[in-house]
């Protein structure tokens, strides 16, 4: 098992698996994100990739959420999203925050599927 230094002495605010759990993403107080890359090919080599650190940002992290091959990225002053894919981030919006704020990725899947259901409870409140 590899031993991380990514955020040694630092407090971790924020952990975040990818969608097949091959990857977890750590935030910390001082606003680094990291991944380490699961192995689970033998039971001797699991872990043997290190840490990498991928964003160095101004503040403590509040929040992570995964949605491939995005990472959303909250901290205590802005917001912020990476494409994991690309190696690429960008920040969301120029307002800054003051405080724990988060944010989340909403799918096309839930607002469809609500729609048809409040519809559908619309048509039988009248009768229809």
């Amino acid at each position: 098992m590899s031993v991380s230094t990514e955020h040694v002495y630092k407090q971790i605010t924020c952990i975040c698996w990818n969608n097949n759990s091959t990857e977890i993403y750590v935030g910390d107080a001082v606003g680094r994100v990291s991944v380490m890359v699961l192995s689970v090919f033998t039971v001797n080599g699991m872990f043997q990739t290190p840490a990498c650190t991928l964003m160095n940002l101004d503040s403590s992290i509040v929040q992570l959420s995964f949605l491939s091959p995005l990472l959303l990225v909250s901290t205590l002053t802005r917001c912020y999203i990476c494409n994991t894919m690309l190696e690429q981030y960008k920040q969301i919006g120029n307002k800054p925050r003051n405080g724990e704020f988060g944010a989340c990725f909403h799918t096309r899947e839930n607002t469809t599927s609500n729609t048809q259901r409040e519809e559908k409870n619309i048509n039988d409140a009248r009768g229809a």
